[in-house]
């Protein structure tokens, strides 16, 4: 499924890389746990906790999840390579937007070596209009100048997902973390502060004072994997989650999985550039350091993976390898087309029928969706969409494939479809025939393709 497409609850400027995923997002499904639960102060991560404390021994534990840097890892743990384990003074700096003339939070206040919290989508009166042209980004960023060691952004207004920045918008090596409403009315109060008499005083009059708590903020967050080199794949998985065997033979199916596909689309010419691949032993952990729910995502700087057990079937690896494989040879296209060549693949590799059986059961059963329509899902989406058009495009694409051949298919997947327009002409640019000829000529030779079987 490619994320860039589909509407998130909170979506910056940073979506720079195209996702695929076979599993399900976040939105309606209930393959994981919801983005609520990760913010509930009675759910328990094993892995990462947060919360600030008074010297008398007190504390309020504060849910949060990380901001992820490059579409990688979290901020803070270099890449998997590192545990985030820190104890800082907390000051409090408003909406942090420093870029706008004349209005700087931050004033005199030092937050050298401390961490800084600062607020987003914030109803805020004062110049409005000016501040809502500063991006959560410049706020980061503007703490990260003034030497802050960590930044804690609270949304104020929405339910805190999926903040990912590439290293264009913010480029550091401390942790950024997120944190909804309530977590930051609970460091408020943990501070001896109403949350409620300073957001109504900062919504009517635009007036907050920023200042250093009386609280100091404990963040810790497992962020060094087990590490294993091979020559095709970098390995990375939480420790005391898998058996380094496990992983060794995983990675003879992956490399297995990539000799099937160069084999099997040959004549394009791709090649396999040693890739990332990160393992994660449940859909909880895995969306949390990844802020995306399924069980396989695949982008342009690795694959990320729930491992239920410790034999992944082979199909789902020749699923996501092959989205990598053709985001790295020939870029990005759209759901349809991507989940398209990845489900023909994986067909190709265990059950050549599948699709095309499923999808003629769609068909006869009428729930089959006009092929235009399809070509506009945003597959993963929704649930009855996706069921149908999983297997539709694996069966459209190896359609097209076989019939027209390989050559013609990555004419199509390189030509231009950033527009409504783009994505129709296509067809008849490169096949000479418009998308309805195309589906007609598909529904018959499903009739005769499995019928013969």
């Amino acid at each position: 499924m490619i994320l860039s497409q589909m509407k998130t609850v909170h979506v910056l400027k940073n979506l720079t890389t195209t996702f695929f995923a076979l599993g399900i997002i976040y939105q309606g499904f209930s393959q994981c746990p919801t983005i609520e639960y990760y913010y509930s102060p009675e759910t328990d991560l094993p892995w990462a906790k947060c919360f600030v404390y008074h010297s008398g021994g007190s504390r309020s534990k504060i849910p949060f999840l990380p901001a992820i840097y490059n579409q990688l890892a979290p901020f803070g743990t270099l890449n998997f390579t590192k545990d985030i384990d820190l104890d800082l003074k907390l000051v409090f700096i408003g909406d942090g937007k420093v870029l706008i003339p004349d209005y700087d939070p931050y004033g005199k206040i030092n937050v050298l070596g401390k961490a800084v919290l600062i607020f987003t989508h914030f109803p805020d009166s004062l110049n409005k209009e000016i501040k809502d042209k500063v991006e959560t980004y410049d706020c980061i960023n503007q703490a990260i100048a003034h030497g802050a060691n960590a930044v804690i952004v609270a949304d104020f207004n929405r339910i805190p997902y999926n903040y990912r920045f590439s290293k264009k918008y913010v480029d550091t090596e401390i942790p950024v973390i997120v944190i909804d409403r309530k977590g930051a009315d609970r460091i408020f109060q943990s501070a001896g502060i109403n949350p409620e008499e300073l957001y109504n005083k900062w919504m009517t009059t635009g007036e907050f004072t920023s200042r250093q708590l009386i609280c100091n903020i404990k963040i810790d967050m497992k962020g060094r994997f087990n590490h294993l080199e091979k020559s095709n794949f970098t390995y990375y998985y939480p420790f005391e989650s898998f058996d380094q065997n496990d992983i060794e033979t995983l990675s003879k199916d992956n490399d297995r999985a990539i000799d099937f596909l160069i084999g099997l689309f040959g004549e394009m010419g791709l090649k396999w550039e040693k890739t990332l691949t990160v393992y994660f032993p449940g859909y909880d952990i895995k969306t949390f350091y990844t802020l995306h729910c399924g069980r396989g995502l695949a982008n342009a700087i690795g694959v990320f993976m729930v491992l239920e057990n410790t034999r992944q079937e082979y199909r789902l690896i020749v699923h996501e390898n092959a989205h990598k494989l053709f985001s790295d040879n020939l870029g990005d296209n759209t759901s349809f087309i991507s989940e398209g060549i990845a489900m023909y693949a994986e067909a190709e590799a265990t059950d050549k029928m599948a699709n095309h059986i499923s999808t003629l059961n769609y068909l006869k059963q009428q729930r089959l969706f006009p092929l235009e329509n399809m070509m506009n899902f945003n597959i993963g989406q929704f649930p009855e969409e996706t069921a149908v058009a999983y297997p539709a495009s694996g069966s459209f694409v190896g359609f097209i494939i076989e019939v027209y051949g390989m050559d013609s298919f990555k004419r199509l997947y390189l030509h231009k479809y950033d527009t409504n327009n783009d994505r129709m002409s296509r067809w008849n640019d490169v096949y000479g025939k418009t998308i309805g000829n195309l589906e007609l000529e598909w529904h018959k030779w499903l009739f005769s393709k499995v019928s013969v079987q």
